[in-house]
């Protein structure tokens, strides 16, 4: 076992052997000393699981491993070995951490001697009983006390295939099916959620309880804290075109105060029930609850639209909208020839070349990202950054714990990539480990690093998804965001502040029922092309010309409803040469306009022409006022990709920003928008 992580190898190994012999019952692994490196043995016995509990403390993690004697059909009886991964309530979180890391070397070294039937998670001594450890082995519902039949018929069921619902039952299976595809075939009822579990008759098989047209609100009464549900809902979500699409999403609720053996059953029915719901309906998500807290409209929708929601700033998708700018860029210059310099395409022709390492030193950089990505090693973070005028990137500071071990690397006038591994406990009450690549750019950091830090950031998530699984990208806005109450919403693929979340799902249920209310449902897909018309077309060309022209003082034009136009009417409010600030003056609370202005960029270029190159950027922006009506916004959106459609067949459009408030319409938004940074909101 010397490939092992285990301290001490060939005293696992006769542990392990004793334990496969029948000569001790149980095993129990853990932790020693300051570094958690490395796994111990702290103890044997021979008396089962009365006499290992006291080793598992509660504030330690332990790798547990038990004999289980399984009473078999007739007189038959055997022993299975169960791995359990103890997860004291009172643990650091690191510790949580690195016993996340270690569990499955641990399993899979124990394996290696032994035969091990089944593997469990514990946070709690009631967690750890012999009906619980023998409910996971026989993979069935709550056994009755001494009843071998019920026993044997289990054990029967845990063989068949996976996926059976026989595991369980339904009262009635063709019932159960039929009311969840009611939910994606409303008909006459309008139903919108089903609601599923245990049947007060039967407690041990699954029943409808209710149905409704009602949505989450209908729902939420229904859920009681000491009991197990689960629902199929389908929730209208706005998307840009059609403005409305109906997603379906299943929804597993445990209650705060179910008891240990509820919560165990509910696992295996949630697994069962939500591949049952996908072979009637398309599931397009799943939320696991645990607390009232964590369900409402929003996070729903969250969940939903959770790739959407991300589009903006998923360095993934930045990548590819860089390909698409690049392709544009490449015809806009075979086509205007003069509104693009030769060094400006010199900038551009860097993506085609192959992916190069932004790295001083290759292998301590490599190194440094593989041991953030062992489960054996103490390192959870990784600094990156510039050194003095070099522009290649150096390993600043590697090490462990939380953010505020690493932060005061981060300055208002420097550039920093930091690999992070942090623990996340979204998923029930265990932690995990996810790794996140976040990006910190100073606002006293000048033009030219800020443009080269783009293109380095894309080659560093690169290049650590080649050691480890990153679950995300990050770019701190502010010194305060570079916290771990920012890192785990970004995890959890949501931007808002928990406080904003029931007001923001109370604003969309308003806006909704005023949709209703008005007989308006948004427009029919394909309308915006035919409701969208210029008053005056000409004026609108001449003044994109304009800006397009480098001998024109005309810098910015600004779009938007006249007070006598018709709804669907844009015409050209005005044209300017002022600083980029100034457009401010003209966005009101209560408008909607639209915009295309001319900024003024240095850029670096790599390569045989290395140098920093004055660039004219052009940038697509759309303003709709926090007290526009919910009808002017529906529309305003259809005209937003309209127009930004068509000022694209006159000049090229480099980026774009959508803004609610002033705070977002700034020129550092604008300038990250068109140089690279796309979809940062600061």
């Amino acid at each position: 076992m010397a490939d092992t992580i285990f301290k001490n190898p060939d005293e696992a190994q006769t542990a392990l052997e004793a334990l496969r012999d029948g000569s001790v019952n149980w095993i129990v692994f853990g932790y020693e000393g300051r570094i958690k490196n490395a796994v111990y043995l702290q103890g044997q016995g021979q008396s089962g699981l009365d006499e290992a509990l006291p080793k598992l403390k509660e504030d330690d993690c332990h790798y547990l491993l038990i004999s289980v004697p399984m009473q078999g059909e007739g007189s038959y009886a055997t022993a299975k070995v169960v791995c359990v991964t103890w997860v004291g309530k009172k643990a650091k979180p690191m510790l949580r951490a690195r016993s996340t890391q270690h569990r499955l070397p641990v399993y899979k070294a124990c394996s290696r001697v032994l035969p091990i039937a089944s593997e469990l998670q514990a946070l709690a001594p009631e967690e750890l009983s012999h009906d619980l450890l023998v409910q996971k082995l026989v993979g069935s519902k709550l056994l009755a006390k001494g009843d071998a039949k019920q026993e044997a018929a289990a054990a029967t069921r845990s063989r068949a295939a996976a996926g059976s619902f026989e595991r369980f039952g339904f009262v009635n299976e063709s019932q159960a099916s039929k009311a969840v595809s009611s939910v994606y075939h409303p008909g006459e009822e309008g139903v919108n959620w089903v609601l599923l579990g245990n049947s007060a008759e039967d407690p041990g098989k699954i029943d409808v309880l209710q149905q409704g047209e009602g949505g989450l609100s209908e729902v939420l009464p229904l859920l009681k804290d000491d009991d197990i549900f689960y629902f199929v809902m389908g929730v209208e979500t706005e998307d840009e075109g059609d403005y409305t699409q109906t997603k379906y999403i299943f929804v597993s609720w445990v209650g705060v105060n179910c008891h240990p053996m509820q919560k165990a059953r509910s696992s295996q029915q949630r697994n069962i029930l939500y591949k049952f719901a996908k072979k009637a309906i398309q599931l397009h998500g799943e939320l696991q609850v645990l607390h009232p807290s964590e369900l409402s409209e929003q996070l729903v929708r969250e969940k939903l639209t959770l790739s959407k929601e991300r589009a903006e700033d998923h360095l993934l998708e930045c990548a590819r909208r860089d390909e698409e700018k690049k392709k544009q860029r490449e015809q806009a210059t075979s086509s205007h020839g003069s509104s693009m310099s030769s060094a400006a395409h010199q900038f551009v022709n860097m993506e085609d070349k192959k992916l190069e390492s932004p790295f001083v030193d290759d292998d301590a950089a490599t190194a440094a990202i593989q041991n953030v990505g062992e489960p054996t090693h103490e390192h959870n973070w990784v600094v990156f950054g510039y050194e003095g005028e070099n522009t290649a990137v150096a390993l600043l500071a590697a090490g462990s714990g939380n953010s505020s071990t690493w932060k005061h690397h981060a300055s208002d006038s420097n550039v920093i990539y930091t690999l992070y591994g942090l623990v996340d406990s979204a998923e029930g009450a265990y932690s995990t480990v996810k790794f996140m690549l976040i990006t910190w750019v100073g606002s006293k950091v000048p033009a030219l690093h800020k443009a080269r830090s783009s293109q380095h950031r894309v080659h560093i998530y690169t290049i650590c998804n080649r050691y480890l699984q990153l679950a995300a990208e990050y770019h701190a806005p502010t010194l305060d965001a570079l916290c771990e109450t920012e890192f785990l919403k970004k995890l959890a693929g949501t931007k808002l502040l928990a406080s904003d979340r029931d007001a923001q799902a109370a604003e969309r249920a308003a806006e909704r029922a005023r949709r209703e209310a008005s007989g308006r449902h948004g427009f029919k897909a394909g309308e915006n092309a035919s409701q969208f018309e210029w008053k005056e077309e000409a004026a609108a060309r001449d003044a994109l010309k304009a800006i397009l022209d480098s001998e024109n003082p005309i810098t910015w034009a600004l779009f938007g409803q006249s007070a006598d136009d018709s709804l669907n009417c844009v015409d050209v409010l005005r044209t300017g040469s002022s600083e980029f600030d100034d457009l401010k003056q003209h966005l009101s609370d209560d408008n909607v306009r639209y915009g295309v202005v001319a900024l003024t960029t240095d850029e670096f270029s790599g390569g045989q022409q290395e140098g920093v190159y004055v660039q004219t950027r052009h940038l697509f922006f759309s303003w709709v006022g926090e007290a526009v009506k919910p009808l002017e916004k529906a529309r305003s959106s259809q005209h937003r990709v309209a127009l930004y459609n068509y000022c694209k067949t006159i000049l090229q459009l480099h980026g774009e920003i959508q803004a609610t408030n002033l705070s977002e319409m700034s020129l550092d938004r604008a300038l990250a928008s068109v140089t690279g940074e796309r979809g940062i909101v600061h």
